[in-house]
């Protein structure tokens, strides 16, 4: 998309690179490779493609990335909630308290925000959801806890975990979210 000038970019052209899942959900995946390869989306072409988007569907999921660049940055403005993902270990809190701070200073957090952490490994050395609420201030949506077999099981069947294993512990931790977004 970062070849094409926003007056390019219409609903026909994003139909061509959306990949569709069994399961209904359209993804516009971001191509592999490195941000000199390709550039980067620019405001205009961000704002262009959210637009199409939104008239293709009841609901647009972007993925913001790790920083708040000014195009992550406009992306969120353009958003009715933000799901801020941290995970429970003392450098991921302190990033995650900076970016709640930046994003208090633009005027995006308070219920516009929201905190779902995802524990990646079995640790007696991350914080607990309480730990973690008390530090940031903030309750969290949901907490994930790790699951590396149903996530490569999921994989490898090319099924989501909610369709692939939905009476594990995991699928209950996405109804949770969905709740708590619905």
């Amino acid at each position: 998309m970062t070849s094409h000038p926003p007056d390019e970019i219409t609903q026909r052209l994003l139909e061509r690179h959306l990949e569709r899942h069994a399961s209904g959900i359209q993804v516009l995946a971001a191509v592999h490779h490195t941000a000199q390869e390709l550039g980067e989306l620019d405001q205009e072409q961000l704002i262009t493609i959210l637009d199409q988007l939104e008239t293709m569907s009841d609901i647009v999921i972007l993925d913001a990335g790790s920083g708040i660049t000014p195009t992550a940055l406009e992306a969120i403005r353009r958003s009715h909630f933000t799901v801020l993902v941290i995970e429970p270990d003392a450098v991921a809190l302190s990033m995650a308290r900076s970016t709640i701070q930046r994003l208090e200073q633009v005027g995006l957090a308070g219920n516009r925000l929201g905190l779902t952490m995802v524990s990646r490994s079995r640790s007696a050395s991350t914080f607990t959801r309480e730990e973690v609420e008390q530090q940031l201030h903030s309750e969290l949506l949901a907490v994930f806890t790790p699951a590396p077999e149903i996530c490569f099981h999921a994989t490898k069947t090319g099924k989501p975990i909610l369709l692939s294993q939905p009476d594990t512990i995991t699928a209950a931790q996405f109804h949770e979210l969905g709740k708590a977004l619905s």
